[in-house]
């Protein structure tokens, strides 16, 4: 018998029962398995995983107990662990990582971006004393930092793997901008990377942003701070950097935790145009708290972002906007692009979502009435 939290999914199991057949074999495999490491690289795979366990277990059970992966034969039945597997969700009702596998030691993935945000909470459902371990700060092209020691986020410039241009992330990346060599990096500053190597690519601007943390042994240590991409309605030119650092504020101000979150420009017509952000919180948030949430909210992205305190002050932007999802809206959207086709490690948490046909699939279950304004 199942537990009590697994009851009445039956429509819900046969929505997803379809999804992403690659990720539920890997996860079908992992179930019978000792697993102490999870490397998703990519922190949205990571995020996605204890879902993928819940809305997957009563299938998930019968499969081992059948020995059969989507339904073909894979291997012997095994009776003793769907067995085990029933007797903790008997016990705990909702089925965590943590106890399918109690000797897991650590998540190895990017800690930084949105990840910041949901990783605290996020490593509590591995199991207690599980370490998040920086992946390197690099692309598919080509490496720009590698952890070194400990440090939760930085990672050192892998200074002989490329030659490596800097460019102050305010600035336009042009043919002809002047760019900086590692050396003249100043901490705390936000940097576009530009790399030529041997693989054959010459000058090549990632798209990604760096913060440079400090220096270690005169090498500069950087984490990934977001994607070059600016939000620009009203000349604010907001990169994703600068709001996810605001969303860190407000959710140290206010001690509310977001699981996630995006935002779109909006309005325009009988008045200025304004940002509207999707939250995903933990636990409920009152309208007050959304509202004070969203005053704070504005007000950090100002502090962080010249251009916006500018548009704001003459009345070019409006107030920011806060609608607070499900605690499960943005993983449901994991899955709904993974199920469309885009692999996996390419289904990243993205800010900037302007597409109204995607904000839509996102934000169809907000909470009626969990609305705030600035």
């Amino acid at each position: 018998m199942l537990g009590s939290d697994y009851a009445g999914k039956s429509s819900a199991l046969a929505e997803v029962s379809r999804l992403a057949p690659d990720v539920r074999m890997r996860l079908r495999l992992a179930a019978v398995s000792d697993v102490r490491c999870v490397i998703g690289i990519n922190p949205a795979m990571v995020a996605a995983l204890p879902y993928q366990l819940r809305w997957w277990w009563p299938r998930l059970v019968k499969e081992i107990r059948d020995g059969t992966v989507g339904g073909l034969p894979l291997s012997s039945p095994n009776p003793g662990r769907a067995r085990e597997l029933e007797s903790l969700a008997e016990r705990f009702g909702t089925v965590r990582p943590s106890h399918i596998w109690p000797r897991m030691r650590a998540l190895f993935c990017w800690t930084t971006g949105m990840a910041s945000l949901y990783l605290p909470r996020l490593r509590e459902e591995f199991g207690p004393g599980v370490a998040t371990l920086p992946a390197p700060v690099a692309a598919s092209e080509g490496p720009v930092g590698v952890a070194l020691d400990r440090h939760p986020s930085a990672c050192s410039l892998t200074v002989d793997a490329a030659a490596y241009e800097f460019l102050d992330a305010e600035q336009d990346v042009t043919p002809d901008a002047a760019t900086l060599t590692w050396q003249e990096l100043e901490a705390g500053r936000d940097y576009h990377v530009v790399f030529s190597h041997v693989g054959g690519l010459y000058r090549y601007a990632v798209g990604d942003v760096v913060r440079v943390v400090d220096r270690v042994a005169g090498v500069p240590r950087v984490e990934y701070a977001g994607r070059a991409t600016r939000s620009d309605a009203a000349g604010e030119r907001l990169r994703e950097a600068q709001v996810l650092r605001a969303l860190a504020s407000a959710c140290g101000a206010t001690g509310l935790e977001v699981r996630n979150a995006a935002c779109r420009v909006t309005g325009g017509r009988d008045g200025p145009p304004s940002y509207t952000f999707a939250l995903a919180g933990y636990g409920a948030w009152s309208a007050a708290e959304t509202a004070r949430f969203a005053r704070l909210l504005d007000t950090a992205i100002g502090r962080e972002s010249a251009g916006y305190r500018a548009a704001r002050g003459r009345e070019r932007l409006g107030a920011v906007s806060v609608t607070l999802l499900d605690e499960e809206a943005f993983l449901r959207d994991w899955h709904a692009a993974v199920d469309a086709g885009v692999r996996p490690t390419q289904v990243k948490d993205r800010l900037f979502r302007q597409d109204p046909v995607a904000w839509e699939r996102l934000t169809g279950a907000a909470r009626p009435g969990a609305e705030g304004r600035a």
